[in-house]
């Protein structure tokens, strides 16, 4: 057998978080359905992380994890887990105890725990973004610099930056490209990209080829069975006025 048959590498990906508040499964597979019924494609048979910081006692994992299955996503592991009878309870029913990154900054939570929070709707998370609108413009008073990526962005992989964000090449299914400012892809936008992702409305998405996944600005977003069949394959800009998002031609 060749050395090489097997290779173990670190990547990061995407998952969806579910806070659970409390531990009731009904409850738990009707939102999830809910949710699942706003965008079918994009969560089919989604991987799904559950949080259970908030929980005083362990859960029935069983069933917490039958709800999730029978609502079509995939636990694929716990997190927040407080007590070491809470986390062999987890670890007997086949779930990986994961741990967050360190959250030392909004920055560094977006970097490397990206989540959605499955009790936060697109209203209230605009909600939050508007309360904190003051603290974003007095960051925005010091200049932060592009990040410039040389080349594709693989499936898999998440680029953020605080500022501007320019992509040289393309952006793969599965990757990411998250921006407090503006996005550039020079290539084709196959992944996901959100831009204005702590609440700036005059960030927006520049694209030579659009077959995005997923855009977002400001956390208004689009998935990519909603977006318009006019700009699919074209080159666009994408920006948002008055709580919607347009797409501009750049081409003839």
């Amino acid at each position: 057998m060749s050395e090489r048959s097997y290779e173990l590498k670190g990547s990061v990906f995407t998952m969806t978080v579910l806070h659970l508040e409390d531990a009731v499964p009904a409850q738990i597979q009707q939102l999830l359905e809910q949710k699942a019924s706003q965008a079918p494609k994009f969560f089919d048979s989604a991987p799904l992380v559950i949080n259970v910081e908030l929980l005083d006692e362990v859960p029935d994992f069983s069933q917490i994890m039958s709800a999730i299955l029978s609502a079509n996503f995939i636990p694929v592991g716990v997190t927040g887990v407080k007590s070491n009878e809470m986390r062999e309870a987890a670890k007997q029913a086949g779930l990986a105890i994961l741990t967050a990154g360190k959250e030392t900054s909004s920055d560094s939570v977006a970097l490397h725990t990206p989540k959605e929070t499955i009790y936060k709707t697109p209203s209230e998370l605009r909600e939050e973004q508007q309360a904190s609108r003051s603290n974003i413009a007095s960051e925005a008073e010091s200049l932060v610099p592009t990040r410039v990526v040389q080349g594709n962005v693989r499936s898999g992989q998440q680029i953020y930056s605080p500022g501007p964000v320019v992509i040289l090449g393309s952006v793969s299914n599965g990757a990411e490209i998250i921006s407090n400012d503006s996005i550039h892809v020079y290539g084709t936008l196959r992944g996901r990209a959100l831009a204005g992702a702590r609440g700036n409305q005059d960030a927006q998405i520049f694209c030579g080829h659009l077959e995005a996944e997923l855009i977002s600005i400001a956390g208004h977003y689009l998935l990519s069975d909603s977006l318009p069949e006019q700009h699919i394959g074209r080159e666009v800009q994408i920006r948002l006025e008055n709580e919607k998002i347009i797409f501009d031609k750049l081409t003839s």
